[in-house]
């Protein structure tokens, strides 16, 4: 009777041992990492290495399969299934084991996902208008339907299925341009990898992510993508709109292309490679990444374009070497900006970055046109001596008191317009027009000093030439102004709603009479008191002025 417990006790040892064999499971302590970086390239499926592992356990369809490697050859099994994959990491003889990490495995063969919407375009190809995916978020395209190829398909944002696709499998007869293209997959939030059937003759898929044979770049990427070290590049909006929140990039990139990271709203963190190319430009990288609040930009780059607008940066510093920063930075709530001596061009760049207060310019930069506009908190900023352009450039900073315009600047557009808290503006020798050309940004007009409800002193230089188009409309403080001698057109409106009680001209009345001066809506200008200089006391009679301590002064 007792050798036929033990003989039933041994029994359910060895079906538990055997069950927990077969559901892929040893009886084990989880004292290890998980494996990271799972991806699939062609047949193989590989991870990163675990610190201490002795050796891996993937478990396929409830079968071990053990391997000292980290990677395992999935040629092997039925091309026509998907399969998911699990991998745990084991060490100290099976005692010690990690969390297991999963990856799904679509075969070769694998038909295409049910459900798909898929039409004959013309007599050569056919395209997928609808996509969907299964239960795991797998979408497998068809290679052909009735006879012809499926060359292409159709991203629809109004696709609600577009953000459930988790894994896509393209044709190998896929064309180039939906590869090329970053809008066809800017709505697949939630995609960690894309493969492409082997075959293709300029893509083939690597890592997870499909790579641009001629570019040596990745095209297409999803979330969980490991780049190929023989990949040097991030190609144009490889990752645009995907759901990352933290991304770290590979030491060897050293190029990242236009719109990479465009749009992924939910990017807090990025972690940018040490440098990167030299010369490199950046277009639109970090176009509407609205959680971003930190980044450190790398050596190397040449050119900032369109980058990190709308993000929720705070502070940047801008590393030596670049040229230019054009159309950056816009709608950040940023409070400190490092700009190096390198930089020549800030074009539109910081416009509309609510919260700066203050921004040195280094005397490098000789364009400035349409940057800080909108910068409503600006009060300080030196302009310097060698820059050229002023375009519409602090138009609306609303809280700016003060400012010195160098020389260097010939025409003023809309410079100033909707400076509110403006006082005192100081033009020197060299500026030669307030032009009358106007922009509409955002649905607003704007002119060079229009609507400066505050401003009551302004110095225009010997050099002035043109008042033009509604230079000083609207601005309710300005009584009186100097207006120089070699000024010889002054345009309609210049002077609207403006209540003009003094202008001081540096000429002579016969001088006066000779600028063409165009009387619409210029009626405080023509209808104030008007005095002509004299550098000494005149003797005849007449409204005459002259300087007193730089003030000018009407002579008795």
């Amino acid at each position: 009777m007792k050798r036929k417990k033990i003989g039933i006790i041994l029994a359910l040892a060895l079906s538990v041992c055997l069950c927990l064999a077969a559901c892929g499971e040893r009886p084990a302590d989880i004292s290890l990492s998980p494996p990271e970086r799972l991806q699939i390239t062609g047949d193989i499926l590989g991870w990163d290495q675990v610190e201490n592992a002795e050796d891996y356990a993937v478990y396929i369809e409830n079968v071990e399969y053990i391997t000292e490697e980290n990677s395992y050859d999935l040629s092997g099994l039925d091309q026509t299934k998907i399969y998911t994959i699990e991998v745990v990491a084991y060490s100290d003889g099976g005692r010690s084991r990690s969390e297991g990490a999963e990856i799904i495995y679509v075969g070769k063969d694998a038909p295409a996902t049910e459900g798909l919407v898929v039409e004959k375009v013309n007599i050569k190809y056919c395209e997928v208008k609808r996509l969907v995916a299964d239960e795991n978020g797998v979408c497998v395209l068809p290679a052909t339907y009735n006879g012809l190829p499926v060359t292409s398909f159709n991203p629809s944002a109004s696709n609600p299925a577009l953000a459930s696709i988790k894994i896509l499998y393209l044709p190998n007869c896929i064309r180039d341009h939906p590869l090329k293209d970053g809008t066809y997959f800017q709505d697949f939030p939630n995609l960690e990898y894309v493969y492409i059937a082997e075959g293709n003759e300029r893509y083939y898929g690597a890592g997870g992510g499909i790579i641009d044979r001629k570019e040596n770049a990745l095209a297409v990427g999803g979330l969980k993508t490991v780049i190929p070290e023989t990949v040097t590049k991030i190609g144009d909006c490889a990752f645009w709109g995907r759901g990352f929140e933290r991304y770290a990039f590979p030491e060897h990139v050293t190029e990242i292309g236009q719109s990479v990271f465009r749009e992924c709203t939910q990017l807090k963190e990025v972690i940018l490679p040490s440098r990167v190319a030299e010369g490199t430009e950046w277009r639109n990288v970090f176009f509407g990444c609205k959680a971003l609040t930190e980044v450190k930009i790398p050596d190397g780059i040449a050119e900032l374009t369109g980058v990190f607008i709308q993000c929720n940066l705070t502070s940047v510093t801008i590393p030596d070497g670049v040229i230019s920063i054009d159309v950056a930075f816009q709608q950040c709530p940023l409070t400190d900006v490092t700009i190096p001596d390198s930089v020549i061009s800030i074009y539109g760049a910081f416009a509309g970055c609510k919260n700066l207060t203050e921004v040195s310019i280094p005397e490098s930069v000789v364009e400035m046109g349409m940057a800080f506009r909108a910068c409503t908190a600006l009060r300080s900023i030196r302009i310097p001596k060698n820059v050229e352009n002023l375009e519409f450039t602090f138009a609306g900073c609303t809280a700016l008191e003060s400012i010195t315009v160098p020389g260097s600047v010939k025409s003023l557009q809309g410079t100033f317009a909707a400076c509110i808290s403006l006082k005192s503006v100081v033009l020197e020798e060299g500026v030669e027009e307030l032009a009358g050309y106007n922009e509409f940004i955002s649905g607003q007009q704007y002119y060079t000093f229009q609507h400066c409800i505050s401003l009551t002193d302004i110095t225009l230089p010997s050099t002035l030439k043109k008042i033009g188009l509604k230079s000083f409309e609207g601005c309710m403080s300005l009584k009186k102004i100097v207006i120089p001698e070699n000024v010889s057109q002054i345009v309609g409106q210049a002077f609207l709603n403006c209540p003009l009680e003094e202008v001081y001209y540096r000429g002579t009345e016969e001088e006066w009479a000779n600028i063409e001066i165009i009387e619409l809506n210029n009626e405080t200008l023509l209808s104030a008191d008007r005095y002509y200089y004299s550098e000494t006391e005149p003797t005849e009679e007449g409204n005459y002025w002259h300087y007193v301590d730089g003030v000018p002064t009407k002579w008795a």
